[in-house]
């Protein structure tokens, strides 16, 4: 740990702190809203430089101590960790962009708990113990970094999937005569939504407003984007300025999909007027930040944003390209607003990069604050908390509901399973049958 004392352009004195990441492995500078948002203000003094290093070495220290723990498998089972090496090097060829999700939950949850919970170094015996996996997931397995939070519903299944693929190399490699497979949780539970975690569009404009008001002007144009477009969290954090335009879509399958739901571009000429939305301008999806571990922007030397492609995708490429239309006026002038800056900031060359896509335009978006400051909106109006997700599943809810296309709503939010997106019909049944119940009067 280390801190320099630096001054910021109003020549006002402040400390910068660096730390370890675990995630990335190596020392990152914190930002000054990381400090403020860990230590609840700038650090200005000598004294508390000294103080708040103390607790950033303890927290190192700790984290440090807690790493070494769920790792001493490595040490008393010297073969398993050559096993994880061979099964990283064929994940990283199988699939270059997913395969740090399997290793991390082979790493960190199941051969821990094969190897030190059960004390089962016997691989072959492995498969007799999977129920007993499947509760520890269920009612023990906790977030590595964060040993009072439960894994999410979602991560338990990952952690299966890792278990099984592991077994499978392990076969295919005739280290185990059999290949036996641990059953997954039921996937309706996945990331499973109901109608209370649908936000409502006249929802939407309280928070909004409200996020204004507490002077989170970035979040509060976030939650605009996030909410009219459906978009995932991590690709709006990378929306650029080459993803961004003006005018009619021009993919005309998409842009005949749209008029079959009665949605036209503003320019368009005998609008009807039962139309559903009128969009303004489009924006183009071909990739996501490649974040490596992080809840932020990693970029190279060059100051070029690292990308790796769309979920569910291969590559990064047209064929890969998701296109959204911005059916909401007060969006589109943000965008505009934003587009323009980033547009002069390119021109004027601020940064080494010659390349759009790497001119972003919510810049300053960071997750772990964004989602402090979301809850703080809604606690602000007496409204239950969503997540930044329930954005992207009230949109998927409303898409869907009103136009009944399963194709329009599919390619819009980029899903590739229908069984994930079935999901948003039933809520809007739901969500319908709740507001006519409201209205009965007996």
């Amino acid at each position: 740990m280390s801190y320099v004392q630096k001054k910021d352009k109003a020549g006002k004195t402040y400390y910068s702190f660096l730390v370890y990441d675990h995630n990335v492995k190596k020392n990152v500078r914190l930002k000054k809203n990381d400090i403020i948002n860990r230590f609840g203000k700038d650090i200005t003094n000598i004294e508390e430089a000294n103080k708040f290093d103390g607790l950033l070495r303890a927290e190192y220290d700790s984290t440090k101590e807690r790493y070494k723990r769920l790792m001493s498998w490595q040490e008393k089972y010297y073969n398993f960790a050559k096993l994880l090496e061979d099964y990283t090097k064929k994940q990283k060829r199988k699939s270059p962009y997913g395969w740090k999700n399997n290793v991390h939950y082979l790493k960190y949850y199941v051969l821990p708990y094969f190897l030190q919970t059960t004390e089962n170094n016997n691989i072959n015996g492995w498969y007799l113990d999977y129920p007993k996996f499947r509760i520890w997931l269920e009612d023990e397995a906790m977030l590595v970094r964060n040993k009072n939070i439960q894994i999410s519903y979602c991560s338990k299944n990952h952690a299966i999937k890792a278990l099984n693929t592991f077994m499978k190399h392990l076969q295919q490699d005739g280290i185990i005569q059999m290949y036996h497979v641990c059953d997954a949780f039921d996937e309706s539970k996945l990331n499973e939504k109901t109608i209370d975690d649908v936000i409502s569009e006249e929802e939407s404009w309280i928070v909004y407003k409200k996020l204004l008001e507490l002077g989170y002007q970035n979040e509060a144009e976030y939650f605009l984007l996030m909410f009219w477009t459906g978009m995932r969290f991590n690709e709006g954090l990378g929306l650029s300025l080459a993803d961004i335009y003006k005018g009619e879509i021009t993919c005309d399958s998409f842009k005949n999909l749209l008029r079959r739901n009665l949605i036209f571009h503003t320019d368009s000429p005998n609008i009807p007027e039962d139309h559903l939305y009128r969009y303004f301008g489009f924006i183009t999806l071909s990739s996501q930040p490649d974040n490596d571990g992080s809840k932020s922007i990693v970029r190279n030397e060059n100051e070029q944003v690292l990308r790796k492609p769309l979920k569910m995708k291969k590559a990064i490429n047209e064929r890969n390209t998701r296109v959204i239309p911005i059916v909401n006026e007060e969006l589109w002038d943000i965008l505009s607003r934003r587009a323009k800056n980033a547009f002069h900031s390119w021109k004027n060359k601020d940064s080494k990069s010659d390349n759009k896509s790497d001119y972003l335009l919510f810049e300053n978006i960071s997750q772990t604050s964004s989602m402090l400051r979301l809850k703080q909106g809604f606690e602000n109006t007496n409204l239950r908390y969503r997540s930044w997700h329930c954005c992207r599943h009230s949109r998927g809810t409303f898409l869907h509901g009103k136009t009944g296309d399963k194709e329009l709503t599919m390619q819009w939010l980029g899903h590739s399973s229908e069984k994930v997106h079935n999901k948003y019909l039933h809520t809007y049944e739901g969500l319908m049958r709740e507001i006519k119940a409201r209205d009965v009067e007996w």
